[in-house]
């Protein structure tokens, strides 16, 4: 894939709980990934608490974190009191519209939002499928790495939409 991906906050966690992120960037090998400044800013959070997890992106010399243009600002600060939605997603989201790049949540209400702005969403579920179509991981680790997203994060993710054709 030779596209710009922007990860918003929970896209980034669900990669970084499901050891995921080399995956990911084996999978973009010919683009970029990143986060913008209000997701970098949103996974250091965890960090207070004793959460090591964010480090698996944070530290990750692929991924970075992107300075916003003056353009990118002002459409986030124009769409912030009309779309209730958290920030990081919400920059990224005016990020993504910006440089035609392509924006990954896990969040289906940012989803919409997106796609509603005319941003090319994709999903865990197209990732996943395109993971493994591409031979980078196995059913058994897909599976394995589903379980601990279901365990640690508490959400029930689709397998059908994964494992079928």
């Amino acid at each position: 894939m030779d596209d710009l991906l922007i990860l918003d906050t929970d896209a980034a966690s669900v990669l970084a709980k499901a050891e995921l992120v080399d995956k990911i960037l084996q999978l973009y090998s010919d683009g970029k990934i990143v986060i913008t400044p209000k997701v970098e800013d949103e996974l250091e959070k965890p960090l207070d608490y004793g959460y090591r997890f964010p480090n698996k992106i944070l530290k990750e010399k692929e991924i970075d974190t992107i300075n916003i243009s003056k353009d990118e600002k002002e459409l986030y600060r124009k769409w912030f009191d009309q779309i209730l939605i958290g920030k990081g997603e919400l920059e990224s989201i005016a990020v993504s519209k910006q440089r035609d790049a392509v924006f990954f949540t896990m969040d289906r209400i940012a989803a919409r939002v997106a796609k509603n702005k005319g941003v090319t969403v994709i999903t865990f579920d197209s990732i996943m499928k395109r993971i493994l179509k591409d031979g980078i991981i196995d059913r058994k680790k897909a599976e394995k790495a589903i379980d601990k997203i279901e365990e640690k994060d508490n959400r029930k993710i689709d397998e059908k939409k994964i494992f079928t054709q």
